[in-house]
């Protein structure tokens, strides 16, 4: 059912992604969604985290080069990060919490923000880089929609993602990243 899931979002908009459907896709009987899943809203937020999961393992290799080609070049992370935004966007406005995506995004930020080979950055940095890159791409879909953009234009906001490795350093030190941040006062 969570492979059918993710099948279906992959080509229907989430609000489209019915019980029935999933179940017919699946070959099951549409009751057993609510026997194991509870709800298609938690069926469809673990078929994202199981998808990112996937992919995140995908990614595991330690050789950091080809792990960056592949991000920067793949159709298909392009893909799973646009159907990410716009399913989690959906399911919070179903009335999922955020938080339920927590730990799935904590894993995410992290094995992608490990992958910068450059040692003269800060870990806030390269957070900050990753957490700018992830807002890009979510909004890059959303833009889509709603500005109807051009294929050229997509791939232009995806080749600045891209760059964004090798600005870093320089975005690092206009900021003051590389520096802690002053202490808070009561």
């Amino acid at each position: 059912m969570i492979r059918a899931a993710i099948d279906l979002l992959l080509t229907t908009p989430p609000g489209d992604v019915t019980v029935h459907k999933i179940a017919k896709t699946a070959g099951v009987h549409h009751d057993y969604v609510a026997r194991y899943f509870g709800s298609r809203e938690e069926l469809l937020a673990r078929a994202i985290d199981h998808a990112t999961l996937e992919f995140v393992v995908k990614i595991a290799p330690s050789n950091s080069e080809q792990i960056r080609e592949k991000l920067s070049n793949s159709p298909e992370a392009l893909a799973l990060f646009a159907l990410r935004s716009r399913l989690i966007m959906y399911l919070v406005a179903c009335g999922v919490s955020p938080e339920r995506f927590r730990s799935t995004q904590a894993l995410l930020t992290y094995r992608t923000q490990n992958l910068n080979p450059r040692t003269d950055l800060s870990d806030r940095t390269r957070r900050n880089m990753v957490l700018i890159g992830t807002l890009i791409l979510h909004g890059v879909g959303t833009m889509d929609e709603v500005n109807d953009m051009t294929e050229q234009e997509k791939q232009d906001m995806y080749a600045f993602v891209g760059m964004l490795g090798s600005i870093s350093g320089s975005v690092q030190n206009s900021l003051g990243w590389d520096k802690p941040a002053p202490k808070k006062r009561k």
